[in-house]
């Protein structure tokens, strides 16, 4: 089984092209095509990433439309195989784990299965300057930003991402990190992704909470509490908000 997120952090249709490409290219791939599937799915999902992004150059070539160079977004992977769970990520949207029985608890702590690709991270930051790039934060900006030595572009405030070939060329890369969960005694439990327009205001354990006293319609209630957060710091604009629940004991 499948699932996917995906936040664009552009103004374009990209996101709706790589909405297309997980759903066609990765599927395929990690489970018709990939030669690592079944016997090594995060083999698989590294390939599947790859794949994603030569699909989106090629549809971006096809319509010959340069957006590609400037547009991206994250991408986060839930595949579930057997008794395990294997999960990928570029950018920041994260995902958090959360079994049954921790809901039971009077203090509800969820723990993140990802971290977010932020160019600060030194290991990120090696890499991109390495690559000919520089990490820096602007005056009054908040993020640290991806650019190319001595300009002003691309300006990107993750080290990895699908998409933003400008920032392929200085250190940002499209290869996933992959965790791998054991769940073979079958323990109940709930995986959330969600984008950072979610993170950004709501705490984990406000998710879990949420999902305790709301658990079918709790991807609604955790976008409205963030939709809510968004619109009490800035009544005219908020960030991209997507989450998607998965429950374990289903998948």
């Amino acid at each position: 089984f499948f699932f996917s997120s995906r936040r664009r952090h552009t103004r374009s249709s990209l996101v709706s092209w790589a909405r297309r490409c997980v759903q066609e290219t990765v599927c395929i791939q990690i489970i018709l095509t990939s030669v690592y599937f079944p016997q090594d799915p995060a083999k698989a999902l590294y390939q599947a990433f790859q794949k994603t992004q030569e699909a989106l150059i090629a549809i971006a070539g096809n319509y010959q439309l340069p957006i590609v160079e400037m547009s991206g977004c994250t991408a986060s992977v839930v595949l579930s195989h057997g008794n395990k769970i294997y999960m990928g990520h570029v950018g920041d949207s994260r995902i958090m784990y959360i079994t049954k029985s921790e809901m039971q608890e009077k203090v509800c702590t969820p723990g993140f299965l990802s971290q977010d690709h932020k160019p600060e991270i030194m290991e990120e930051r090696q890499r991109i300057e390495s690559s000919g790039g520089e990490v820096r934060k602007l005056p009054n900006d908040h993020p640290y930003r991806v650019y190319l030595k001595g300009h002003s572009n691309p300006g990107l405030a993750m080290s990895r991402a699908l998409g933003d070939l400008l920032a392929h060329t200085c250190g940002v890369t499209n290869e996933p990190e992959v965790v791998e969960l054991d769940n073979a005694d079958g323990e109940e439990g709930y995986i959330v992704i969600a984008s950072d327009g979610v993170w950004e205001f709501t705490r984990p354990e406000v998710v879990g909470k949420l999902l305790k006293h709301h658990k079918e319609n709790a991807p609604e209630y955790i976008a409205q509490k963030a939709y809510k957060k968004w619109l009490k710091r800035d009544k005219n604009n908020t960030d991209d908000i997507t989450v998607l629940v998965l429950s374990l004991i289903h998948i």
